[in-house]
């Protein structure tokens, strides 16, 4: 592992003076109904990086050929898309023709950078050990690999066997992202929320990968009378999930606590 490493260029530092062209993998437009990427994207370039429009769901052989010395970073996200298809073996098929690809980018002198947003993917395919290898060869065959704590940094070593150019990255917030028109006593009085209420709040998509079960069970251990729990958020498939958190809450939660909503408006 440690030739193939050599070989391709794996140990090679990245010059600050280099130029700073990025391909997001999906593409940033695919991604930007959610707040994180043009946060991101925003962040970044203040930094003076420059992204690549248009960059296709997940690039190719003739892709990597053509933007070869245009593009010298390719940051992948999500991987599934390089592999996805509805028969079983020719998923196995693409898995590896996703190393070929990212050794190929290797070779042609693109840097690679993946950032470990789930430890395994939110919709994992059949048989799982696909999104495994898959998740596998985006780890081990890119330059840099990017967690958001020390706790991923660890699950990812013990996972993914892979511990060296790990960088762990705070999670940007959206405090500035969307209009702030509502007044603190308004917002809690639309939650039901007491002024003197301690309020800790879930912020995200609503989705088994989540644990959201877990953090409700967890929350009603607390014996604080005036702690209570907001999750906000959009309710993905399965929607049973959404509803077995309501249940949930109604057999765990007793008059201390509260779950006041589940499904969120984008401009609230």
């Amino acid at each position: 592992m440690k030739s193939i490493r050599k070989l391709f260029g794996f140990n090679k530092q990245i010059s600050i003076s280099e130029p700073k062209s990025v391909a997001f993998f999906p593409a940033l437009e695919q991604m930007s109904a959610n707040a994180y990427w043009p946060i991101l994207a925003s962040e970044l370039e203040k930094s003076g990086i420059t992204f690549c429009d248009g960059t296709p769901l997940a690039f190719s052989a003739s892709w990597l050929f053509k933007n070869r010395g245009q593009i010298n970073i390719l940051h992948l996200h999500f991987i599934q898309q390089f592999y996805q298809t509805r028969k079983g073996y020719t998923r196995f098929l693409k898995v590896l023709r996703f190393a070929l690809y990212m050794l190929l980018a290797r070779a042609l002198g693109f840097r690679t950078v993946f950032t470990l947003h789930n430890l395994e993917p939110t919709y994992q395919l059949q048989p799982t050990w696909l999104d495994y290898f898959g998740h596998w060869i985006a780890v081990n065959l890119s330059e840099r690999v990017i967690v958001y704590c020390n706790e991923a940094r660890h699950l990812l070593a013990k996972k993914y066997g892979y511990q060296k150019n790990v960088f762990v990255v705070d999670h940007p917030n959206v405090i500035q992202y969307y209009p702030n028109t509502i007044s603190k006593e308004a917002a809690r009085k639309k939650l039901n929320l007491e002024d003197s209420s301690i309020v800790f709040t879930f912020i995200g998509g609503v989705r088994p990968n989540k644990g959201i079960e877990i953090l409700i069970q967890a929350f009603s251990m607390l014996r604080e009378d005036n702690f209570r729990l907001v999750i906000a958020g959009k309710i993905f498939r399965p929607e049973s999930y959404a509803h077995s958190l309501q249940g949930l809450q109604k057999i765990t939660y007793s008059h201390h606590t509260t779950l006041s909503a589940l499904q969120a408006p984008r401009h609230q």
